[in-house]
Parts: C-alpha cells; structure tokens; sequence
C-alpha cells in the first residue's frame, strides 16, 4: 500500500524534528565558554529551547492532520466533479443524438413533401436553404 500524506508528512517533518535528536544537553552545553558550561542557566536555556521545538512540533502536527483532512477533501471534491463532468458528456452526447435523429426527421418529411408535391421542388431553386 503505498504511503499515506498524513505518514509523509509525519516522517519528513516531525519525527527528525524533536530537540534531542538534533543537539544533545552536552553538545549543546559544550557550544559555551568553558566557565559557562556548568552554569544552571545552560540546563535551563537548553529546556526552554527544548520546550518550545516541543510546541513547534505540536503545530506541525496539528497542521499536518488540517493537510491530511484537506487533502482528503480535495479528492472528494475532484472524484465528484469528474462524475459531474461524464454526467454532462453523457447528456451532450443524448442532445447530440435527439438533435441528429430531429434533423433526419425534418429531411424525411421535406422529401415526402417534394415527392407529393412535386411544385415545391422549384422552392428549392429560389431558396437552397429549403433543399
């Protein structure tokens, strides 16, 4: 089964995405001048920095399950217009037809007219249009 929008979605930008993955506390820790390293402060810049990825993520979850129901939608929307527009061929091609068999109609009664009246044939000497 191939993959789903909502799984892509998922994969690419949520599941590298949290902080830890990224930078570890030491790593992070160690982008500081040595005397700053041990400070509490780091431990805590490198938690509120983690906190707010944390809610970034969260936004992009939310965002990505709006995508998913979007795009659900727009199939919907798109499966329903095609049925709409075969519906619309299918009754173009009755009018087509009613059209073709009322103009044979129409020809076959000129030709009984001419064939029982054969002084209407010099109408169509005046006016082709009637031939």
């Amino acid at each position: 089964m191939p993959p789903t929008e909502h799984s892509i979605l998922t994969s690419y930008l949520l599941l590298p995405a949290p902080l830890p993955s990224i930078i570890s506390l030491a790593e992070f820790t160690a982008l500081f001048p040595r005397p700053l390293q041990s400070s509490r402060r780091v431990r805590t810049l490198y938690r509120d920095l983690q906190r707010q990825r944390n809610a970034a993520l969260d936004a992009v979850a939310e965002q990505v399950v709006d995508e998913a129901k979007a795009g659900r939608a727009m199939r919907r929307a798109v499966a329903r217009a095609k049925r709409e527009a075969e519906a619309r061929e299918i009754d173009d091609e009755v009018e087509v037809e009613r059209m073709v068999s009322f103009f044979v109609f129409l020809n076959s009664e000129f030709f009984l007219v001419f064939v029982y009246f054969p002084w209407l044939s010099n109408l169509t000497k005046i006016c082709p249009c009637l031939g």
